[in-house]
């Protein structure tokens, strides 16, 4: 049992590891707590009536980084989004401002599944026929993000999402660009239309660089696996998408009698070097 003056220091001890271990599981409560209570406000977003009130906790559950809040707030701004489209909800531009400036935030959150729902909110965004990006600098914001997504620290899943996102997503863009509102007159009504030429001009430019193994300037990304290969892809993909587009809008016309021709040229005089042909390829050179 020991001494009686023992004692007093053996309770003491005690009760102080009692006391941190009280402390860590109030700790845990309040984490436990925190969570399910964003998560219940998340779940009742939508009978708010103003956008704002709206949006902050979404906001305050991307603040938090936890993984399975940020996941559930991005699939609340998609079904959001959809609303809008709808006229169940009212969302604006300035709202969108802030739903990318939330995707920006939460990047840092390495988790697959919160990578994959960042990749699926930019698509929604990108598809919404009132709330997606109205200038080239919110178009880049938004493609940039899907393009990051295929850096070399991403994993698999996400590098196999996010390069058919970034298909889709420049395919978007440049559907921007195709007159759809006319008025009697023949006139096109869309004030945004000559940021969506900007973007798309700028787009090529920057896929045509990092076909030819250059750097973006336009997209804010990195080096990426495959680069050349895969951008080149991407190219074609957008060619056949929208052919009519590229031939009928001279913002497009140096870029591709000119550049997409040399990239091509390069890449067969590196095919036949390859091979041990080169000495018969001389006349093709640019």
């Amino acid at each position: 049992v020991g001494s009686p003056r023992s004692t007093p220091r053996r309770c003491a001890f005690v009760g102080s590891a009692v006391s941190r271990y009280s402390i860590r599981r109030l700790g845990r409560l309040r984490s436990y707590a925190c969570t399910h209570a964003c998560t219940y406000a998340l779940t009742r977003l939508v009978r708010f009536p103003c956008a704002p009130v709206r949006l902050k906790p979404v906001k305050l559950s991307c603040e938090s980084k936890r993984p399975e809040l940020v996941g559930r707030a991005l699939g609340i701004v998609q079904k959001l989004v959809g609303l809008s489209d709808e006229g169940c909800v009212s969302l604006d531009d300035g709202n969108v401002n802030e739903i990318l400036a939330l995707l920006h935030g939460v990047e840092t959150v390495h988790e697959e599944s919160v990578q994959l729902k960042i990749l699926q909110t930019c698509l929604v965004v990108l598809q919404s026929p009132g709330l997606h990006p109205k200038n080239a600098d919110e178009i880049s914001s938004v493609i940039s993000l899907c393009f990051r997504g295929m850096t070399p620290r991403g994993k698999g899943q996400v590098v196999t999402t996010a390069s058919a996102t970034v298909r889709q997503a420049v395919a978007i863009a440049f559907s921007y660009v195709e007159i759809d509102d006319v008025d009697e007159r023949g006139k096109d009504t869309d004030p945004s239309r000559e940021q969506y030429i900007i973007a798309s001009s700028r787009l090529l430019e920057d896929l045509i660089a990092l076909s030819s193994g250059s750097p973006a300037r336009w997209l804010q990304t990195s080096s990426l696996p495959n680069q050349k290969t895969f951008s080149l892809e991407v190219l074609d993909f957008a060619l056949l998408s929208h052919p009519m587009l590229f031939l009928s809008l001279s913002a497009f016309e140096s870029s591709i009698s000119l550049r997409i021709v040399q990239i091509l040229q390069a890449q067969l005089q590196d095919h036949i070097a390859a091979a041990g042909k080169s000495s018969n390829f001389e006349g093709f050179k640019a």
